[in-house]
């Protein structure tokens, strides 16, 4: 069955896992992507919401870079200079790259809301970065946010995090721990209305990384490099960028993907 988007994991009709769906026109897909923004909201085809935001919001600007040439680097690994390059994060909302993922996830918060009112609040819980962008992103989204991190989070990024207006708690536990704990707490009903950014719209909010392989693979002519290298820690930026080539071959755009 097909079901349109909510802030879920699980069907409630037959518990099972959702994947997402996208029907994108082919052969007029790259016109679409090459007309849209600059940033990644041009694949709005192939992303999980029906609009995007608006041309003065901040989120708007998200994912506007491309990737740069580092002939240095390329000469210390005996490579042509033109054969290396890095996609850097402008980060706008928070300077993460977790802003992409965040981003999409919002918009669709947003849209969720608007036929009726069901979220005032994002929440997630955090190792580092995604703290930051969360609350960023609900501070320009006039929504409230609630983190829960472990004992071990940097003071900093919690400092900076409240400055958003988030509310921070500290578990005095291993993130794994934390984990458990916010998916236990998640579906009590004084939490019916947090969207769980990391958790719930899991799903959703791992198709910013998507757009990471999306902008790579345009950059070089709609062709997937020869290695794409990620940094690497709960391992979801490394797999939604895999699944971001894999989707461009299936609707048609990149061809022989062949990256490793």
């Amino acid at each position: 069955a097909v079901y349109p988007i909510s802030a879920s994991l699980i069907s409630d009709c037959c518990f099972q896992p959702f994947t997402l769906f996208y029907n994108p026109d082919k052969k007029s897909l790259g016109k679409m992507i090459a007309s849209g923004p600059e940033s990644l909201w041009r694949y709005l085809p192939l992303l999980p919401t029906t609009g995007i935001p608006d041309n003065n919001s901040p989120f708007f600007r998200v994912g506007s870079n491309h990737l740069e040439r580092l002939p240095r680097l390329a000469m210390a690994l005996g490579m042509d200079e033109d054969k290396v390059f890095a996609l850097i994060e402008d980060g706008y909302l928070s300077r993460s790259f977790k802003d992409r993922g965040v981003t999409v996830a919002t918009q669709c918060v947003n849209e969720l809301n608007e036929p009726v009112f069901r979220y005032d609040t994002q929440g997630a819980n955090s190792t580092g970065n995604l703290l930051k962008a969360v609350a960023a992103a609900s501070y320009y989204a006039h929504q409230k946010s609630i983190i829960l991190v472990h004992g071990e989070a940097d003071p900093k990024m919690i400092e900076e995090a409240q400055q958003f207006g988030a509310t921070v708690i500290k578990i005095m536990k291993d993130y794994k721990d934390v984990n458990s704990l916010t998916k236990l707490i998640m579906d009590y009903p004084q939490f019916q209305r947090v969207a769980w950014i990391n958790l719930a719209m899991r799903l959703i909010y791992g198709t910013g990384s998507e757009t990471l392989a999306f902008r790579a693979a345009e950059d070089l002519g709609w062709k997937g490099p020869d290695h794409y290298i990620a940094p690497f820690a709960a391992g979801l930026s490394a797999k939604g960028a895999y699944q971001g080539f894999l989707r461009l071959q299936k609707f048609g755009l990149v061809n022989d993907f062949t990256t490793r």
